[in-house]
């Protein structure tokens, strides 16, 4: 298993798009000051809102396929993680 950052910082998420294997896990972590969610648009997973300081928003992907997400609070923040067998 591995493990995979992604940085919130200036309404975006970065990288936007990442790949991993199933077992892999995100984590995402908030650089702004404004409060943003990590909300898979399926509702597989949800951050809640974070800020720079919050701990970090992790998960675990058990299942292949395109998991698309976005921030709850600004909707031109997407992302998506690619997840292969």
């Amino acid at each position: 298993m591995a493990s995979y950052n992604v940085t919130i910082k200036n309404f975006a998420f970065s990288p936007p798009q990442i790949e991993i294997k199933r077992g892999d896990k995100v984590i995402w972590t908030s650089e702004d000051t404004v409060a943003h969610t990590v909300t898979a648009d399926g509702g597989e997973f949800d951050s809640g809102d974070m800020v720079k300081g919050d701990p970090a928003f992790e998960h675990t992907f058990g299942t292949t396929g395109e998991i698309p997400y976005h921030c709850d609070h600004h909707g031109g923040m997407r992302g998506k993680v690619t997840v292969k067998a």
